[in-house]
């Protein structure tokens, strides 16, 4: 069975620097092996099946039955066909939930394609330089524990008011984050399909389709990873100079503003979080280029308990201590991050309880603090946040691992 002509002449197949062998098909992206990668070719020469088999044992050493062979070409087809949805075809889909497309190609095109000359070496360079200088500058003089505590003393109406600003300007400024990731994907003349609105784990988010970059090199990767960063601490320049002019007896504004600007850098600052799906995890991803790495640094330490106690060499394989040491380091630092987070998550519990006896308390709404409910709001979250993430994601994985492995475990009677 063979793919249709039309199916064949809209794949594309290159060998990438790094060996690797990529497949596009309508703008969706898959790395392949090299016996797909043969067999597509040879198809895309129109040879028959007694010449694709004949190939790919004069080549590859490789020696199909007809049957074997037809069941491959049958299960390229489907996968490349299967998903209709580019964003489901890139993951996305995977941790991206009620998605909502905001920006079109042809809208991207218009907006961020003349900023792509941003991300021009020298001028790049440059002026992410300046961004980090006077960013981390502002941080050190006004301070996020004076922010913090001005904003806590304002009073239910005000504090209501300057936080719904907060949230609207650091959503537009989320918005320009993602332009950053658009324009960057142009820069390499490549184009990116949408940017979205979902939900990631319970939190609002933006996300852009940039599935297309996977034929890069992995530092052009980096550079369109880092990209939204870098657009969000140009503007972070730009709104700090205005805090700078702005007259110190509009104490309002200022205020705002400066916790606007705190909270740009510290949501760029989390960005670079490599243990959840931030342009940290994918710089770290790309750079080593380790695929699934959520899943692999989960698993991780069985694969040595594995191979090391168990002696399972058949399912799991070790390359070494250098190729396994970047996946060896992300791994114990999740573990250490997810630790972290478990003892956070308790200790809020006090936290959530004593604010939420001071809210109930308050017997006169103007004399209440919305500093004390903001400490009540951010331990909450971290209950929340905890929960969803242990029930969705490391209980399925452990309860995944276990299954797979309880079958060898039990055939060499470990536990007999």
């Amino acid at each position: 069975m063979k793919p249709g002509n039309l199916l064949l002449e809209t794949l594309t197949v290159d060998m990438k620097s790094d060996g690797k062998y990529f497949l596009s098909f309508n703008d969706k992206q898959f790395y392949v092996g090299k016996i797909v990668y043969e067999i597509i070719n040879q198809l895309k020469q129109k040879k028959e099946l007694s010449e694709i088999k004949s190939h790919l044992l004069e080549k590859l050493n490789v020696d199909l039955n007809y049957s074997e062979l037809e069941n491959t070409i049958q299960d390229i087809t489907t996968k490349i066909t299967g998903d209709k949805d580019p964003i489901a075809s890139s993951g996305l889909h995977k941790y991206i939930y009620c998605r909502i497309n905001l920006f079109s190609e042809a809208t991207l095109f218009k907006i961020t394609k003349p900023m792509s000359p941003l991300f021009k070496k020298w001028v790049f360079i440059a002026f992410t330089i300046l961004a980090i200088l006077v960013n981390g500058t502002f941080l050190s003089i006004e301070g996020l524990k004076s922010s913090i505590s001005s904003f806590g003393n304002l009073g239910v109406t005000e504090g209501s008011l300057v936080l719904i600003g907060i949230y609207v300007v650091t959503l537009l400024l989320m918005v320009v984050h993602e332009f950053g990731h658009s324009a960057a994907t142009y820069y390499w003349g490549l184009k990116p399909k949408l940017i979205g609105f979902g939900l990631y784990i319970i939190f609002p988010a933006l996300f852009t389709d940039v599935t297309s970059i996977w034929q890069l090199d992995k530092y052009k990767r980096c550079m369109v990873n880092f990209g939204g960063i870098y657009f969000q601490s140009l503007i972070g320049v730009f709104l700090i100079a205005i805090f700078w002019v702005t007259p110190h007896e509009h104490i309002l504004f200022r205020l705002a503003l400066r916790s606007i600007i705190i909270s740009n850098v510290l949501i760029a600052v989390y960005s670079l979080n490599p243990f959840l799906r931030n342009d940290g995890y994918w710089l770290y991803s790309d750079f080593f280029n380790l695929t699934n790495l959520m899943k692999q640094s989960i698993f991780y330490p069985v694969k040595l308990f594995s191979i090391f106690v168990l002696k399972n060499t058949i399912k799991y394989t070790y390359t070494g201590f250098s190729k396994e040491l970047p996946i060896l380091l992300y791994s114990a630092a999740h573990y250490v991050f997810v630790s972290w987070f478990t003892i956070l998550f308790f200790a809020n519990f006090k936290v959530v309880i004593h604010e939420f006896q001071s809210i109930i308390n308050y017997t006169n709404l103007a004399d209440f603090k919305f500093g004390i409910f903001l400490r009540f709001l951010f331990s909450s979250l971290i209950i929340v946040l905890f929960s969803v993430r242990l029930t969705t994601r490391y209980i399925p994985y452990l309860t995944r691992l276990v299954r797979n492995n309880y079958k060898y475990i039990y055939s060499i009677k470990l536990f007999r």
